[in-house]
């Protein structure tokens, strides 16, 4: 399609090689099965340079991917590709001292610039294919209130 950035483009215009890793199972056995993307700064970049390239082609491929999302139905999901992209590979974006794996980045619901992080509430899935939230009372709109008070 003429107009449409891939990642190929991408990669091309930052001086990146991008891999996008398929799991074997995602073909299978396990369609859920979670792809990786790998950056690469080509041989000519070091230190700093290369950080700012990988930096560019990492948030070039996210607002790609962001684009194939449904971000009336899953605005959520928006916030999950951020730190899942953010978190894939080391910079200053992520430090390493972190005991959270929390990540500085863009927060995809207020639009500054801050540490996020994710919190994973456990579920169990019913019969009929409904989640059960163990811990639903996090998303009681008190605590939810409390964390907001704490910019979370």
């Amino acid at each position: 399609q003429e107009g449409r950035i891939g990642v190929s483009d991408i990669g091309r215009e930052t001086h990146c090689r991008i891999a996008v890793n398929f799991n074997p199972n995602s073909r299978g056995s396990d369609p859920t099965a979670p792809m990786t993307i790998s950056f690469n700064a080509y041989s000519r970049y070091h230190g700093a340079s290369a950080q700012r390239v990988l930096y560019d082609a990492r948030d070039r491929v996210h607002q790609l991917l962001v684009g194939y999302m449904d971000l009336i139905n899953d605005w959520g999901g928006k916030g999950r590709l951020i730190y899942d992209v953010a978190s894939s590979f080391p910079g200053k974006h992520r430090p390493e001292e972190s005991t959270s794996r929390a990540i500085y980045a863009k927060n995809p619901f207020s639009g500054w610039w801050n540490f996020i992080s994710l919190v994973e509430l456990p579920f169990k899935i019913s019969g009929d294919g409904c989640k059960s939230y163990h811990a639903a009372f996090l998303l009681r709109s008190t605590v939810l209130a409390k964390c907001k008070q704490h910019n979370c």
